[in-house]
Order: structure tokens, then C-alpha cells, then sequence
């Protein structure tokens, strides 16, 4: 119960909640500048909502290089 509890925190957040539809509604992976672009954000305020969203089990991270991909887990 308290999974879900902190699950439905994390997405009460409506720019975190943008953040985990345009991953989930994409179907792919994304580099935080491409969300950020997309979503008009900083790419500082897209790292931290993708870091809780991550916290959660929502989203998992690719290491490729020195970049990241996201992705709906």
C-alpha cells in the first residue's frame, strides 16, 4: 500500500506528470535536453523530476556514453 501511496504522490506533481505521459504516450527512449525541449522546461528541473519518477520504479535510465536515455519502465 505504500508503494502506491508514494506512486501517486510522485505523479500529483503536473510537470511530473507531463514528464511520465510524454515518455509513456512516445513509446521511447529520450535524453533529458530532448524532454526538456518538448516540454519547455530546464534541463535541471526535468533531471530532478525524472530522478523521483525513477526513485518510484516509473522510469528507467540507459547509460550511453556520457548521456542518459529515459524511458517508461
Amino acid at each position: 500500500m505504500e508503494r502506491y501511496k508514494r506512486i501517486f504522490k510522485v505523479l500529483s506533481d503536473e510537470k511530473r506528470l507531463k514528464v511520465f505521459i510524454l515518455l509513456l504516450k512516445m513509446g521511447k527512449e529520450y535524453y533529458v535536453c530532448e524532454i526538456a525541449d518538448a516540454l519547455e522546461e530546464s534541463h535541471y528541473n526535468i533531471s530532478k523530476y525524472l530522478n523521483e519518477l525513477k526513485r518510484e520504479g516509473l522510469v528507467k535510465e540507459k547509460r550511453i556514453g556520457r548521456g542518459v536515455l529515459y524511458s517508461v519502465k
